[in-house]
């Protein structure tokens, strides 16, 4: 959804701009041509092995400043209001799935069970299976995957401790023999998401963009699933938002027949007015109190 974000961004000539996670620079080359030799895009990304070829692929563009880290300490590395645009794109990049070897597809039967978007931080999944039992593990497979009835399935994942994505597509496919590919999907996503924390770093992560951005600057998430674009259209609740899409906007129907991950993809764009901040805690709380009322 490139001209999607380039229209929602509104840049200008001389605009900074921040992409939170660039991945191999698709977007990134995009926000320096429209930005200009003038202007200055901040690259983040957290995967070391992304960023080395992000560096390469983004030598010949000056205006591109490569950061290796995650979104979310956005505001270790700029301003306060001295950006007037931030862009997030939440999708797990072709690279991690294809390449990294790190287990993030059940498609790869033959990788270790990494999972880690860094892995220098941390331990690999399959290290860490002794810290799930059953019944956390189920909460896990419930909370980031809404898988129903889960506690069956953890108890079995639990007793195999799976090492490969071979050996807990095993344990997954013995558990559903119909629909099994519906119910890989959902348990990558759930461990994905804990091991790397997502839901939480994402709450940073649009905390710190709204710190860095100007008044009138704007910011733009393409969300993959439900319980992202749930937590991203929190950002509406904070002080001085003007939201630029009510119902956010989905891809046309050239770009998913051209490229099928697309389809999930859901872009919601927000404003930020006034010269009041928010601060980071507040910010966090109020975000936490809209993704999960009553809590």
């Amino acid at each position: 959804m490139v001209t999607e974000v380039l229209e929602a961004l509104a840049l200008r000539p001389g605009d900074r701009v921040v992409d939170g996670t660039a991945g191999l620079g698709g977007h990134t080359r995009a926000l320096a041509e429209r930005v200009g030799m003038e202007g200055m895009v901040v690259a983040f990304e957290k995967d070391p092995l992304t960023f080395s070829v992000l560096v390469e692929r983004v030598r010949s563009l000056p205006q591109v400043r490569p950061v290796h880290a995650s979104y979310h300490e956005m505001s270790r590395f700029l301003s306060p209001a001295s950006v007037q645009g931030v862009l997030l794109d939440l999708g797990l990049s072709s690279f991690l799935l294809e390449a990294s070897g790190r287990g993030f597809s059940f498609r790869k039967p033959d990788e270790l069970l990494d999972m880690r978007f860094n892995p220098e931080e941390g331990e690999p999944l399959y290290r860490r299976w002794r810290e799930l039992h059953p019944e956390k593990l189920a909460e896990i497979l419930t909370q980031y995957g809404e898988i129903r009835r889960a506690l069956p399935l953890a108890r079995a994942m639990f007793d195999r401790k799976p090492r490969t994505v071979g050996e807990l597509n095993d344990v997954i496919l013995t558990r559903a023999p119909r629909g099994g590919t519906r119910l890989l999907r959902k348990v990558y996503q759930a461990l994905r998401i804990w091991i790397n924390r997502e839901l939480e770093i994402l709450q940073m992560g649009l905390c710190a963009a709204w710190q860095v951005l100007t008044p009138g600057g704007r910011l733009v998430v393409l969300s993959y699933h439900s319980l992202e674009d749930r937590l991203v259209k929190c950002v509406r609740h904070l002080p001085g938002v003007r939201v630029l899409y009510p119902r956010g906007r989905t891809p046309q129907p050239g770009e998913v027949a051209e490229n099928p991950r697309s389809r999930s993809a859901r872009l919601r764009a927000f404003v930020k007015e006034g010269e009041d901040a928010v601060a980071v805690d507040a910010c966090l709380r109020i975000l936490a109190r809209c993704a999960h009322p009553g809590q």
